[in-house]
């Protein structure tokens, strides 16, 4: 079914379900406007769902890289109030500045670049509520164009009768997105190892499990694991053991290998991601297209077919996430230093939680006495809680500075 006749048909059940006859978002008109709207801004390719069968698929289950697509499948009112955002943040910079709008959020091709797409919107929506904030953003200050030629821009930025500011965004991913992200990149990067191997005069079609703990912060943990993969083939032991840059430690060992139980108490209670994948069989064929009885990895095509299962688990504490949090303002800081002198900074972080995925261990930074440091009279710190796997989409903000700054005035 067309994601957009099953976002409908959803929505209108729940107007039925709930009585809400009268109700503006429930008319016909109302949702056939949103849908227009956001049929006509991206392209047809990223509103299309991957077919079963792709390795993409796999995504499916990863907000950043379907976002709208994902907004689309779920069945709860918030993540319909958010897509509803979405389109009057689209309306808003139509009329106001449509290069800004296409510019950042739409590739040459005219597609979105789905790792960086929530990033990336984040920037847009900061500068649609600030004008609701009565603030006069410079729009042209923040994308490449006539009156601002050399530089990407910045995030945002604006002026009040006191002071110049600069806004940069930093957008975060909850636990659960970057482990299913990472679990994303194994299970795509498994496939593409086996496939490979598959057509060498060696191919390997044993089944065997992968036990990984990730580090705190996770690089290209896909790429990482072929390099231990290929390690495990060349080395023929039983059991692999090793660790790298995404990997604190990585566990890869055949199916009926004696130490798998060993294994999974070890890190039973540890952040892990498993994989397990089992050969099923192969289908070869010739030149005339037909099918081989013997599997030859030199004929001109042949499918390999493997069933890999996926779990996962990844748990931070406050104090880890406050850690994890400082890195990440620091390098923001660190990138303006320059520009400190004659204008202040503010740092603005979104923390996101989707329908059927785990919150970030905290809902408020009060209690980030740390983070509260690395404010000053230049630095200012603004949190936003954006929450929509409920019935109703909820955004909160927090804001770190000094007494008696003038942002206490600007958005309160």
């Amino acid at each position: 079914m067309d994601v957009f006749k099953e976002w409908k048909l959803n929505i209108l059940e729940r107007k039925w379900n709930t009585v809400q006859h009268t109700e503006k978002i429930f008319s016909e008109k109302f949702i056939n406007e949103k849908i227009n709207i956001i049929k006509s801004f991206f392209h047809a390719d990223d509103l299309t769902p991957p077919s079963k069968n792709s390795i993409s698929n796999f995504s499916i289950t990863n907000p950043s890289n379907l976002w709208i697509i994902f907004l689309l499948k779920q069945r709860n009112m918030g993540s319909y109030e958010l897509l509803i955002q979405i389109c009057e943040v689209i309306e808003f910079f139509l009329e106001k500045d449509p290069e800004y709008l296409t510019l950042k959020l739409l590739q040459s091709d005219g597609r979105i670049n789905k790792k960086a797409f929530r990033n990336d919107f984040f920037e847009v929506w900061l500068n649609y509520w600030l004008y609701q904030q009565k603030i006069k953003v410079d729009l042209k200050k923040c994308y490449r164009n006539d009156t601002n030629p050399y530089s990407e821009g910045f995030d945002s930025a604006f002026i009040t009768d006191e002071n110049k500011y600069i806004v940069e965004c930093l957008k975060l991913q909850s636990w659960n997105e970057e482990v299913w992200e990472l679990s994303y990149q194994m299970i795509r990067n498994v496939y593409i190892w086996q496939e490979k191997l598959s057509r060498t005069s060696q191919p390997f079609f044993d089944s065997f499990t992968i036990l990984a703990e990730p580090n705190a912060i996770i690089h290209d943990g896909g790429v990482e694991l072929r390099k231990h993969l290929k390690q495990f083939i060349k080395n023929k032991e039983e059991l692999y053991i090793s660790s790298s840059q995404s990997f604190s430690k990585i566990f890869i060992f055949k199916n009926d290998n004696s130490n798998d139980i060993a294994i999974e108490k070890s890190i039973k209670n540890k952040n892990r991601v498993k994989l397990v994948t089992k050969f099923v069989g192969y289908e070869a064929k010739d030149v005339k297209g037909n099918i081989l009885i013997d599997f030859d990895p030199k004929s001109v095509e042949e499918k390999v077919f493997f069933n890999i299962s996926a779990e996962s688990k990844l748990i931070r504490s406050p104090k880890k996430f406050e850690e994890h949090l400082i890195k990440k303002v620091k390098k923001k800081i660190a990138q303006h230093r320059d520009r400190l002198n004659h204008q202040k900074l503010i740092i603005a972080i979104e923390l996101e939680t989707f329908n059927g995925l785990t919150a970030f261990p905290i809902k408020t930074i009060e209690n980030f006495e740390n983070l509260k440091k690395l404010t000053s009279n230049k630095i200012s710190i603004l949190v936003f809680f954006k929450n929509s796997q409920g019935e109703n989409l909820e955004i909160k903000s927090q804001h770190f500075h000094l007494k008696g700054d003038e942002i206490s005035n600007l958005f309160y």
